[in-house]
């Protein structure tokens, strides 16, 4: 089998591998891509076991881990990495743009030829194509194309919160069993689609933009991308960029309106609409009819995949009286609430697991990592029926504290910290108060006296060279307090 590490030996192995916060897309696609070549190999030679194969990739992981290949579209056809093991020692600023087959070659030289160009081009049309045409549109035909045609090759993507799979999209079905595909109701004027095509005319990725409300053009608010590999999605989201569009982290569709398109055969107060990419994800139908606008509290759920939403699929918060979707809704008390007015008005009881009148709640402590008190918040039943009261004027969960001589609870952590309970009477006393027996146990002083007026057969008697109590025959003992 390759020898994937081979450029690994002899060289000098940096201090330390950390990635530096780097991404890890061209780290993976290059190991999947090793994997698939040691994959070939093992089964190509009976003899070989999947050991063999397993040991492969960790070679091939140690030397991602030491160059650690990446992607910059500042740096076209070229991988960016550290040059060499040692370089690593100098930080980010020692990475450098390399061709991709010279920066295959260096990671991976026992590869041959023929396997290295095969590699090149799988790396430029992961990251580097070209082949993509640009498409947009605002009609109903548009969205229903880009959603829901032949969609174009997947390979791996790194997916964030602007940037998804084509492949995991709930709209990207044809939805044939309705009159009209959830997708055309963004054609109200107020949205436009933007998507590329490969050669064959496949959807290689899209992305729903907010354009203009009511008709007065606005600064575009964009969704995610959907796309089916990274050049797509480079490709599109340079697009944006260059047409000012406010990412998906800052953007916002509050006041957008959609076509509020009734579904056939459903009931009245039913609409075929889309599952939005942005939150808030509530609609409510405008007095006209003819739109459903995107609200913070909608009548109308927009976060169903199938298609059909329904007004009134929403509760109405008892405290504030704003809409609510129903996977949003808190009860309490055959009451329901907004997720807003429900944490302003309850809290969480962390030792009954139930929502509780945050006006009755109280911070108890209980024993962490170390012995330390960790701070809980708990109901007023919980507190009552299990917390105590502690001699620092702090509550403290019982099981968590013990019981001092006096009556008086402390914690566990102030127990082993600052006090001792006397072997004499089993009392806990502070460790001022301590007094070292032979034993090696500790005996509060004035417990050691009241043992010796008492009518026993022993005496304790302090060794002034120890300074430990020696437990001695009454008799021995008196002689020796009387000396």
């Amino acid at each position: 089998m390759t020898y994937f590490r081979k450029s690994l030996e002899g060289q000098t192995m940096p201090e330390s591998l950390d990635s530096y916060t780097l991404s890890k897309r061209m780290y993976h696609f290059v190991f999947n891509a090793m994997c698939d070549i040691a994959s070939k190999e093992l089964y190509s030679n009976p003899s070989w076991d999947t050991s063999t194969y397993h040991s492969a990739k960790k070679d091939v992981q140690a030397v991602l881990d030491v160059y650690f290949p990446n992607y910059d579209e500042n740096y076209q056809d070229a991988i960016v990495m550290w040059p060499t093991p040692e370089s690593r020692n100098k930080g980010r600023s020692a990475r450098q743009p390399m061709r991709i087959g010279r920066a295959l070659r260096r990671m991976f030289p026992a590869l041959p030829e023929t396997v290295i160009d095969g590699l090149v081009d799988k790396v430029r049309r992961q990251f580097f194509s070209n082949e993509f045409t640009y498409h947009v549109g605002r009609d109903a035909a548009s969205f229903k194309h880009a959603y829901s045609h032949t969609q174009a090759n997947f390979s791996n993507v790194e997916t964030s919160g602007s940037k998804k799979h084509l492949a995991n999209s709930c709209m990207r079905h044809s939805f044939n069993s309705l009159s009209n595909h959830p997708t055309e109701a963004y054609a109200s004027g107020d949205f436009e689609i933007h998507w590329l095509e490969d050669p064959q005319g496949n959807i290689a990725a899209r992305c729903v933009v907010a354009v203009a409300m009511e008709g007065v053009e606005i600064t575009p608010q964009r969704a995610p991308i959907y796309c089916v590999c990274e050049a797509s999605y480079n490709q599109l989201v340079s697009k944006l960029n260059s047409l000012g569009c406010v990412d998906p982290v800052n953007a916002s569709w509050v006041g957008f309106r959609l076509l509020a398109i009734r579904a056939r055969g459903e009931d009245e107060n039913s609409f075929i609409a889309p599952y939005l990419d942005l939150c808030p994800r509530s609609l409510n139908v405008q007095p006209n009819g003819k739109f459903l606008e995107i609200t913070r509290r909608g009548s109308i759920d927009a976060s169903d995949y199938s298609g059909i939403l329904s007004d009134g699929s929403t509760s109405i918060c008892c405290e504030c009286g704003e809409h609510t979707n129903e996977a949003e809704v808190f009860t309490h008390n055959d009451h329901s609430y907004c997720p807003d007015c429900f944490h302003n008005l309850f809290s969480y009881c962390e030792y009954c697991e139930e929502y509780e009148p945050s006006d009755d709640s109280s911070i108890v402590l209980v024993s962490g990592w170390g012995g330390r008190g960790e701070e809980q918040s708990w109901c007023a039943y919980c507190r009552d029926t299990h917390a105590v009261r502690t001699v620092d004027d702090e509550l403290w969960y019982h099981d968590d504290t013990v019981t001092r001589a006096d009556g008086e609870f402390i914690s566990n952590a102030d127990y082993e910290n600052h006090y001792f309970t006397c072997s004499l009477d089993d009392e806990i006393y502070h460790i001022d108060e301590a007094q070292t027996l032979e034993t090696g146990e500790n005996a509060r002083l004035d417990n050691i006296l009241e043992y010796n007026n008492a009518n026993h057969s022993s005496w304790y008697v302090l060794n002034a060279d120890s300074n430990e109590w020696e437990l001695l025959p009454r008799e021995q003992g008196l002689e020796r307090t009387a000396l």
